[in-house]
């Protein structure tokens, strides 16, 4: 069992120059609020070859509700996130085949804090499904090899936005409207070396 408290992350920097600063550069601050995150976590050994495992991990993401960055002169930009709080679980087995190869697999669910309302094209996110396969080679007792697989299924995300053509006031309504379909396939090799 684990937990991690909300982190709050200040931050400083230059603007070559914007609509909200007429067009100066300028220096701009602000904070960003990171989730509290708990997680549950268990191991067990159901014989000398066979280890399953399961998670359970909680995110805090309402707590990264927005960002607003303030310029020391003109207008302050809030970009609103409105993030939801987030539950994602895992289930795995680990199989040990010899004394040389060790075989593992694993299922993951992760749930996105992101809504339709708040969800745009530039992080276009849904909740996505993980299924990760892969094994270890002893080669000797210093030296193992790794190697893992990933295939990453995101949901499709739908984005219902509304908002000002030009972002600075009272102007014509421009409604995004859309789903995302995205994917991924990773791969990962290691050699670990013990001393």
């Amino acid at each position: 069992l684990n937990y991690r408290s909300r982190v709050n992350l200040d931050f400083d920097g230059s603007q070559n120059g914007s609509p909200l600063t007429g067009g100066n550069p300028v220096d701009s601050e602000g904070t960003l609020n990171l989730p509290d995150i708990a997680n549950l976590a268990v191991a067990y050994d159901l014989n000398d070859q066979w280890t399953i495992m399961g998670g359970l991990d909680w995110y805090g993401w309402s707590a990264t509700d927005q960002v607003t960055i303030v310029p020391t002169a003109g207008s302050p930009l809030t970009v609103n996130f409105s993030y939801e709080n987030t539950l994602n679980f895992n289930l795995g087995a680990e199989y040990m085949y010899s004394d040389s190869w060790t075989f593992r697999a694993g299922y993951l669910y992760d749930e996105t804090p992101t809504t339709s309302e708040a969800r745009s094209f530039v992080n276009p996110d849904g909740d996505r499904h993980w299924f990760s396969a892969g094994a270890t080679y002893k080669y000797s007792d210093n030296i193992s090899i790794d190697f893992g697989a990933t295939y990453l299924d995101v949901e499709d995300g739908n984005v219902n936005q509304s908002r000002d053509a030009d972002g600075a006031g009272p102007s014509p309504t421009v409604n995004i409207l859309g789903e995302s379909d995205n994917s991924a396939l990773i791969g990962s090799i290691g050699v670990n070396y013990k001393f």
